[in-house]
């Protein structure tokens, strides 16, 4: 082969793998740093696109979720409420039935009047005290919220949220004229009105506690299917940190020599001017 000074193509190579080096050594650390394979759409661009879709799929049921656990302490605090409104109509039907007793003159019936009153009082108050955010859920703001359990928005939940009037007031009507100091007729009629009421309150509290228990389920569900899309998003996503520590290595042993070479490759040149040395001698 010729040898020239013009032309230096062994130090052109070894620059040119140098510099290839270089930038592999510069994606391998830029991998490395930020734990990701795609720090560009260099990178993989199908690969990249594939993983936002992934990304927003995932994340949107990360809040779907944490909106349906606010939907279900929503209704555990109507359920609490008309446990508690159960509980008094209990109490309420036991002094019915203790009323109905002909053993009791009207003077020991009156303290029991009064309990009667005094329970309608709370139960209603209770209506204004399951509040959740500021939601009176079981009176002024009664109703429908929707919770949507799908990323596509199509897909959703509601829970519906009755006053506590027509849930047992109705049925009862007001205490005082169904007070228990009346005939044995009146009261029957007034027992029988509060079973109704009970029944209204406990079908209220399936609703409740099926819906309580949809949730879960819905959260389960949710919960286990973003696990699986977020580990695809990490096969697609994520850095191999042993493929990309071990290619790092090779790129800084390959730089390395590419530099020595590159030095050796302009000492060559320097041959040339031995030669015409020799000669001008």
């Amino acid at each position: 082969m010729a040898i020239s000074i013009r032309t230096n193509i062994a130090a052109f190579h070894a620059g040119r793998a140098s510099a290839e080096s270089t930038s592999a050594i510069q994606d391998h650390v830029g991998k490395l740093s930020t734990g990701t394979r795609l720090t560009s759409a260099k990178d993989d661009a199908a690969g990249l696109a594939h993983a936002s879709r992934l990304e927003s799929e995932f994340r949107g049921m990360g809040r779907i979720v944490f909106d349906l656990n606010r939907g279900q302490s929503m209704a555990k605090v109507a359920d609490a409420a008309y446990a508690e409104i159960e509980n008094m109509l209990q109490r309420c039907r036991e002094l019915a039935v203790q009323g109905a007793n002909g053993t009791y003159d009207t003077a020991s019936l009156a303290g029991t009047s009064d309990e009667l009153l005094a329970l309608e009082s709370e139960m209603a108050a209770v209506s204004g005290k399951a509040v959740w955010a500021d939601y009176i859920i079981l009176d002024d703001d009664a109703g429908d919220y929707t919770f949507y359990t799908g990323n596509g928005g199509s897909d959703s939940l509601t829970l519906s949220f009755r006053k506590n009037g027509p849930v047992f007031q109705t049925a009862l009507g007001s205490f005082t004229s169904n007070l228990p100091n009346g005939t044995s007729d009146e009261l029957a009629a007034f027992i029988t009105k509060l079973d109704t009421a009970i029944d209204s309150v406990n079908s209220e509290r399936a609703v409740m506690g099926s819906m309580i228990k949809r949730i879960d389920h819905k959260i389960n569900s949710i919960t286990d299917n973003a696990a699986n899309i977020e580990r695809s998003f990490g096969v697609v996503h994520d850095a191999d940190f042993a493929s990309e520590t071990t290619g790092l290595a090779k790129e800084q042993i390959l730089h390395q020599a590419g530099i020595a070479m590159l030095a050796q490759a302009n000492v060559a040149k320097d041959r040339v001017i031995g030669i015409l040395t020799n000669k001008a001698g």
